[in-house]
């Protein structure tokens, strides 16, 4: 039967649904040759490896050649909490190097190292690469490219416990590109932020080249000025302020490549709010 609607209209509203809803994906793709062929570029739009689906997710990428992937692969979710075997650290090395149009990097780990510093994953390999998550992630400042490499990351978020890392990396000119972090803190753990890190997050605050910082805080009260109030620094212009509940789970891919981006958008506006302000006549 052939479709009644033109074919540029059927595509899209064939696209919309599937990335407002990937789970329909798989059987979107049933419907016929002309959908598979539309849609199959957005299955690989985001990937997200969790050990419990793995091979499953070996097997799809492998079915692909690697100019399909560089060109369709733009987001790469890695959430293993446990350690992976020599043999599969290589292969994902292998298959992650095939990604070179990547411009999301996810990295959540929690055990020794991190899974970038076990890769080694040379993150210089991937031109397009603008945002990267290091959420739960312990990972030295050795496993980043040298400061000679051509590193173009301008946004990335962290835990606290990132913040003598990430201050030791921007110091070093390694990051050279980075105007925007965002700090994924829970409950009260920024009001008892042991010193060092406390005084590194400061100094990360005075960076001429940092635009926008965003306090993403698992927080039920949503008062900022107790954080302000314990470091008074947080009342920089440069500064927002994002709450929410603590039944939230921040580490969705949905809020890497969606949300997280709105809560960067709003609080530039927010920003640039306040330096009208502060510019304004009296």
């Amino acid at each position: 039967m052939e479709p009644l609607l033109p074919p540029e209209l059927e595509e899209r509203i064939f696209r919309i649904s599937a990335l407002s809803n990937p789970s329909m994906i798989l059987t979107l793709l049933l419907v016929a040759s002309r959908v598979n062929k539309w849609i199959e570029r957005i299955r690989f739009h985001s990937l997200i490896f969790k050990l419990e689906n793995f091979s499953s997710t070996i097997r799809l990428i492998e079915s692909k050649n690697a100019e399909f992937l560089a060109q369709h692969v733009h987001y790469c979710c890695i959430d293993i909490l446990q350690e992976l075997s020599e043999t599969r650290l290589k292969q994902f090395q292998h298959i992650l190097m095939s990604f070179i149009g990547l411009k999301g990097l996810a990295l959540w780990s929690y055990w020794p190292g991190g899974v970038i510093a076990a890769l080694p994953l040379d993150l210089s390999r991937f031109p397009n690469l603008t945002l990267l998550s290091l959420c739960r992630s312990k990972v030295p400042a050795s496993a980043f490219p040298a400061p000679s490499s051509n590193v173009g990351i301008t946004h990335i978020t962290w835990d606290l416990s990132g913040a003598c890392v990430l201050e030791e990396l921007i110091h070093r000119s390694q990051l050279p590109q980075l105007t925007h972090i965002l700090w994924n803190i829970g409950d009260d753990a920024l009001i008892t932020l042991e010193w060092e890190r406390r005084a590194s997050l400061v100094r990360i605050l005075k960076f001429p080249m940092i635009q926008c910082v965003l306090m993403y805080i698992r927080d039920m009260t949503g008062t900022e000025t107790r954080y302000i109030d314990a470091i008074p620094e947080l009342g920089s212009p440069s500064v927002v302020f994002f709450f929410f509940n603590q039944n939230c789970d921040f580490h969705d891919w949905k809020r890497i490549t969606s949300d997280e981006c709105d809560c960067w958008m709003h609080a530039e506006a927010i920003i640039r709010a306040r330096h009208q302000v502060k510019q304004s006549p009296v």
